[in-house]
Parts: structure tokens; sequence; C-alpha cells
């Protein structure tokens, strides 16, 4: 990973802040969230992304993978895998960014949030899904081609290992990602 591809925002959150966010979303759980299914735990867990990304964004967010390792008796490690509407060479895409929420070193007072924007795999590639081969101009269909070519799932909670079976690449970003802090 190159370095441009990363922001490091310290201090992002301290522990009360952090446990208040995440009330009513259990813990040693992965999400699949899609706003237009599910857009109240949409709307609380897109509270945990940098202000300034998602309000830059948020016409183009349709989902966010959210991977909560951790609980009160251990820190909390946190993966938001961000899905999101982008054109790029010419075609439509669907680009995961990732995001990962974990304990400043050697503390879990204060949590530091850790941004990977247009994510690369371990071969450098950008992680992105072709969604249609050429642009959409009419937003409202560019919608609809995202929900029924990728964004079909329709379970919202599951344990890791039916996560892991179901979302593959989105887990391996996880620990992709935690990997290369």
């Amino acid at each position: 990973m190159s370095k441009k591809n990363f922001k490091i925002f310290p201090d992002a959150f301290s522990y009360e802040g952090l446990e208040n966010k995440l009330s009513g979303i259990t813990s040693s759980s992965a999400y699949h969230i899609t706003k237009a299914r599910q857009p109240d735990l949409f709307n609380q867990v897109s509270n945990l992304l940098p202000p300034g990304y998602f309000e830059a964004r948020k016409n183009d967010i349709e989902s966010i993978d959210f991977i909560y390792s951790g609980s009160t008796e251990s820190p909390y490690l946190l993966t938001l895998a961000v899905g999101r509407n982008d054109r790029f060479r010419g075609s439509e895409k669907y680009d995961i960014d990732v995001f990962n929420i974990a304990p400043e070193s050697g503390t879990t007072a204060s949590y530091f949030e850790h941004q990977w924007h247009h994510f690369k795999n371990e071969n450098g590639e950008r992680v992105s899904f072709n969604i249609n081969p050429f642009i959409v101009t009419d937003e409202m269909k560019r919608k609809e081609i995202t929900y029924v070519t990728f964004l079909t799932a329709s379970t919202c909670y599951q344990s890791f290992e039916e996560y892991e079976k179901e979302h593959p690449e989105i887990f391996k970003l996880h620990e992709l990602s935690f990997k290369n802090l």
C-alpha cells in the first residue's frame, strides 16, 4: 500500500463516545447494510465515518459492510467497508473504501481511525466491482443498476462465519486492512 492511499485520524473517538455510537449494535458480528433497505442502521453506522468524507460522498454511498470485533471486555476493532458508486476508465464501478477503528497504542481510552481510500488488494489492484461497462448519466437508473446487479443480498446481520461465507471478498479486506496497519 502506498502512503497516498490512506489517512489517519488520531484520537478520532474516546472509548465512551465509541461505545455510545455502537449502542444497540451487536458485538462480534458482521453487517451488510444498504441505505435503501436499512436506513436507520445505515445512518447510525455512517456516524462512524469522518464527517468530511461522508458529506462529500453521501449521494454515492449505497452500502456499508460493518465488521464489529471486540466488546466491552476487549478493545473494539472495527472495519467499515464503504461501497459507493464511482466512474473509472469509462465504466460504472462500485468502489470500496475501507476504514479501520482501533485503539491508540497502549491504551483503550482513545481510538484512531484509518482510512484506505480506493482500497487496494494484496496485488496492488484497486478494489472495485464492475456495475456497468458504460457511463450511466441518469442518477436514478444508476442506483437501480447498483441494487439489481450488486446489492442483492437481503441478510443484514450475521455471525463472522456466516458473513465470511456470503461476503468473502469484504471479509478478506477486513483482515488485510488490519494486517497493513
